[in-house]
């Protein structure tokens, strides 16, 4: 359709009442959302007359945005509009390999359209743009049958005729380069929608910090039980070496084991190993052994005695020890009074 240079004329700016008028010729055809959105973004568009014809396009400063190819409202958005709003009509996905026909202007046939794409209910002439395999937008044009005459006669024959793609004059026009999807921006949108972001982000933060709080709470709980738990471990360490310490004061108290001095609970030091020859048990005489013995004693025939030591036994057993031979001392001195 654009393979000519394309020369225009009588450049003018649109009214109010055009742009009102041009929205609902769109909303005819396309999406009406997408309609609102394309011209909210378009704040002022220039309509210029093509030479020699009646075909009419619509700019804005940059690139060309529509073309009405009888004057009557038969709208076809430009690539450079449907790459800001690809919402604005539905598309067609093609195969690998068939990008390069059509770029050529070549028609696109049904063998060439991938299968098992969800189409949805159309008519002939209905403006459709054609997507590449790999998502690009590379050209814009009208359904060459209905989606009944499809069901009809099969995949078969030509799909869409192309009526504007990358590279041609229309194309030319613009900067070309493909813009990316169009966004808004806060000053487009209305003032209720903003208040409510607003109020939605306000509420978003608060639940969020809410969570921040609940979570630091719990840690504190944490924090807090390990903090008791080594602190019960520390009185309970402390009571076992108080423990240690009255035993050490019983000890020295009985004559035992020397009091260890110097302030806070005295540290043990590790006992020295003594060498001794093993202690004999305290033997019972009998009447005649025991007189015997006292002959024996007149006689200078005294009983070798051999050193004790406690200090490798443990307590209970010094306790034992110490109990036996006061009980040995005091029976010879009844013997001897006797």
């Amino acid at each position: 359709m654009f393979k000519k240079a394309i020369k225009t004329t009588n450049r003018t700016q649109i009214s109010g009442k055009d742009k009102k008028t041009i929205k609902k010729d769109l909303e005819r055809f396309f999406n009406p959302d997408a309609v609102k959105d394309f011209l909210d973004s378009n704040e002022v568009i220039y309509c210029d007359k093509v030479s020699g014809g009646k075909q009419l396009i619509f700019s804005n400063e940059v690139n060309p945005l529509l073309v009405d190819a009888t004057g009557k409202g038969d709208y076809l958005p430009s690539l450079y509009t449907l790459c800001l709003h690809p919402n604005l009509c539905n598309f067609v996905e093609i195969n690998p390999g068939v990008e390069s026909f059509v770029l050529k202007g070549a028609n696109l046939m049904w063998a060439g359209v991938k299968p098992d794409q969800d189409l949805g209910q159309f008519e002939a002439d209905d403006v459709r743009y054609v997507k590449s395999s790999e998502g690009k937008i590379i050209a814009v044009g009208a359904m060459a049958c209905s989606s009944k005459e499809l069901a009809k006669n099969g995949a078969q024959g030509p799909a869409l005729i192309p009526l504007h793609i990358i590279g041609d004059k229309l194309w030319e026009l613009g900067n070309q380069i493909e813009p990316e999807p169009y966004k808004k921006s806060e000053k487009e949108e209305p003032k209720q929608q903003q208040e409510a972001k607003a109020s939605k982000s306000e509420k978003k933060d608060n639940e969020e910090q809410e969570d921040e709080e609940e979570e630091k709470g719990e840690e504190g709980k944490k924090k807090k039980k390990d903090k008791e738990k080594k602190k019960k471990k520390k009185v309970e360490s402390e009571e076992e070496e108080v423990d240690d310490n009255d035993v050490d004061d019983l000890a020295a108290y009985m004559g035992i084991a020397p009091k260890k001095s110097g302030g806070g609970p005295p540290k043990r030091k590790p006992e020295p190993k003594v060498v001794t020859q093993k202690a004999k048990e305290p033997e019972v005489f009998s009447d005649e052994e025991d007189g015997n013995k006292k002959k024996g004693k007149k006689k200078g025939k005294a009983a070798a005695t051999t050193p004790v030591s406690y200090t490798h036994l443990t307590l209970p057993t010094i306790y034992s020890v110490q109990i036996s031979v006061v009980a040995v001392s005091l029976k010879k001195k009844t013997e001897n009074k006797a």
